[in-house]
């Protein structure tokens, strides 16, 4: 039963895809905050087939598309989103387990303080 759901919701998402392809593309310019999330969102891209570049002089955390507008606000960004943010959640965990192990067991906020000194 979970199977044949799985294949359906897979069949449901492909035929959606299909209709969306049929859309006027249109290049997208996708500016991503490190290259963690450039890397997630570039096999999203793939996921669906679609090719992605960035020019000669662009960063490397920015990806270039053509890619109709309803499928990116409809399918990919919302689950790039949500992917990014299991991926962000992981990371964050890795990291601070490493720190605490490796580094040091505090990893508490720096104190705020209210008043900057006049020679910073």
């Amino acid at each position: 039963m979970r199977h044949q759901n799985r294949l359906s919701l897979a069949l449901l998402k492909r035929a959606h895809f299909q209709l969306l392809m049929v859309e006027v593309k249109l290049f997208f310019k996708f500016t991503l905050t490190d290259l963690w999330s450039q890397k997630l969102f570039v096999a999203s891209l793939r996921r669906y087939g679609i090719r992605s570049f960035r020019y000669s002089r662009q960063r490397h955390t920015t990806v270039m598309a053509v890619v109709p507008k309803t499928f990116v606000d409809e399918t990919l960004w919302p689950e790039f989103e949500e992917r990014n943010k299991t991926l962000r959640t992981y990371l964050d965990g890795v990291t601070t387990q490493m720190i605490k192990d490796g580094i040091y067991a505090d990893n508490s906020e720096p104190e705020i303080r209210q008043d900057i000194p006049e020679s910073l």
